[in-house]
């Protein structure tokens, strides 16, 4: 079964409750901002895992799947 868990209030985030025998899953769909390095974008980004923890902490006997455009590249200089 599958259901519209929640959403947020920007459009960047909508989460989907999957339920499968005994697998229950959220799975949430993002777009996260364009890195610029702003205030403006790490507020966004705060926002967006923000409301994850939010919701996943509603359900804390699901597992969790973040998925979507993460505007985000990943390289070695980036892990700190």
């Amino acid at each position: 079964m599958t259901s519209l868990c929640s959403k947020d209030d920007y459009g960047r985030v909508v989460c989907v409750k999957f339920m499968y025998a005994s697998l229950k899953m959220l799975l949430f769909g993002c777009y996260f901002p364009c890195n610029d390095n702003s205030f403006v974008y790490s507020n966004c980004v705060a926002e967006v895992i923000g409301f994850i923890d939010c919701v996943c902490s509603d359900f804390p006997d699901y597992k969790v799947c973040v998925l979507g455009d993460l505007n985000f590249e990943c390289s070695s200089t980036d892990l700190g």
